[in-house]
């Protein structure tokens, strides 16, 4: 059976949107440093502990909504911990 890398594509982004969709709720974030977006790009560059200023994505990408826990105005999320921070008690990085 042969199939279109349209419907492999639809496949995947139904498949993914479905599992993410049905594990990550608003009440899944911390209410004190993060809060919930419904709707947010699987292309989008975050800034993080590690990567405040990041590039922004220059590889092909199909967009597709993604529902995720951002952190609040003066806080970055710690790759490490995976928790948001605030921002001067990221971990120092040693160039």
């Amino acid at each position: 059976m042969f199939i279109t890398k349209f419907v492999f594509v639809y496949i995947c982004v139904f498949a993914y949107c479905s599992l993410t969709c049905a594990q990550l709720q608003s009440g899944d974030c911390d209410i004190y440093t993060e809060y919930f977006e419904p709707c947010t790009s699987n292309c989008a560059t975050i800034p993080t502990c590690q990567n405040r200023y990041p590039q922004p994505y220059s590889g092909s990408c199909i967009a597709v909504c993604v529902p995720r826990c951002l952190c609040k105005h003066g806080y970055l999320r710690d790759q490490g911990s995976g928790r948001c921070v605030p921002i001067d008690q990221c971990p120092r990085i040693c160039s």
